[in-house]
């Protein structure tokens, strides 16, 4: 009987161990210390950006990873799978008018329009950014 508690013990914690490794597999968790960084890199590279920083709307902003997909840069996520230390992520956000970049000075009608980015993030560095597919966000002009 008291070796029976025991092997409870551990088998108890041999299914919550496989029980979060299935959580993990099924959601895509790639939560690793150079993930974080690279999602940290876009999301400060986004809001920086010209079009979130004229008029993006605060606790709008999310980052998920982007899968199947290559930006019209012809980098993505697809591409980025082959080279280590290269994640993709797709940032959505609404702003409070029209258009992308810095507007200031121009006439815009007030209009909440939501945008998507799909930054590309190799050794901690941006090297593919877009939004909405006609937005370049590395040298803030249309595609």
């Amino acid at each position: 009987m008291d070796k029976m508690i025991p092997v409870s013990c551990i088998l108890l914690v041999a299914l919550v161990l496989i029980g979060s490794l299935a959580v993990m597999t099924a959601t895509g968790s790639t939560a690793t210390p150079q993930y974080n960084k690279a999602a940290y890199v876009a999301k400060q590279f986004t809001v920086n950006e010209g079009t979130y920083k004229f008029d993006g709307m605060a606790g709008t902003l999310k980052v998920v990873p982007a899968q199947n997909v290559v930006s019209i840069m012809g980098v993505g996520a697809l591409a980025a799978q082959a080279y280590p230390d290269t994640y993709t992520f797709k940032i959505s956000f609404d702003s409070s008018h029209a258009g992308y970049g810095n507007r200031a000075g121009m006439i815009l009608a007030e209009s909440i329009t939501p945008h998507t980015a799909l930054i590309t993030v190799k050794n901690n560095k941006v090297i593919s950014a877009t939004m909405d597919g006609k937005w370049n966000m590395m040298t803030e002009k249309p595609l």
